[in-house]
């Protein structure tokens, strides 16, 4: 199919896994040989593919030197360049050149400092960025400012429900990532997310 429908990339949002397990990773390591050699992949964790903090088994199943041999890789996040949560990649498709960012769930504040300095020095690509979550399925962005009843309790639109969110490092759900990051560069084309089983779309200016 890569060459029958000309398929430049493929993207995962995340939630490779149910439960993290190894049994699973190693079916999903399976499945995704496939496609090497055919066309590359970036990769975004999910929560599902997280314990409570963000120890996964994304690296041990898909090791930082798979992608390290793509001529389209660009690079890993600099904080933790032997992990592959977080990487960028360069590609050309449709007559223009791409930049994709693939972020890991609810991106740490140094993962945003890192992701403005990748795009800042590629500012003549189109850049898509692959996130778990980012939209609501009602079209909205995940945002914990936003207060909404749930079932006759107060809740938010945010994440805040999950482990990662109260780590010291930092936690960014949507509305994060639109005010730290995407907001602030005029070349994004596409934020690309899963998390939800509803399709949404929206697009902002």
């Amino acid at each position: 199919n890569a060459r029958r429908y000309n398929i430049a990339y493929v993207l995962h949002v995340g939630d490779i896994t149910d439960k993290n397990t190894p049994a699973e990773w190693q079916v999903a390591a399976q499945a995704h040989a496939r496609m090497v050699g055919e066309v590359p992949c970036a990769l975004a964790p999910g929560n599902h593919d997280l314990r409570a903090g963000r120890e996964s088994g994304l690296t041990s199943y898909f090791p930082t030197a798979d992608f390290k041999r793509l001529p389209t890789f660009g690079g890993f996040y600099d904080g933790e360049p032997e992990r592959v949560d977080n990487s960028y990649h360069l590609f050309e498709a449709g007559g223009r050149t791409w930049l994709i960012l693939a972020l890991e769930f609810g991106p740490r504040d140094d993962v945003l400092r890192w992701a403005n300095e990748v795009v800042t020095r590629h500012a003549d690509r189109s850049v898509i960025m692959i996130t778990h979550a980012f939209l609501r399925n009602d079209g909205t962005r995940y945002d914990r400012d936003v207060k909404i009843m749930v079932k006759g309790k107060e809740s938010n639109k945010g994440l805040t429900n999950f482990p990662q969110a109260k780590a010291a490092a930092g936690f960014n759900d949507g509305e994060g990532l639109w005010r730290k990051l995407v907001s602030r560069h005029a070349n994004f084309a596409f934020v690309i997310s899963g998390h939800t089983c509803i399709t949404a779309h929206r697009t902002d200016a």
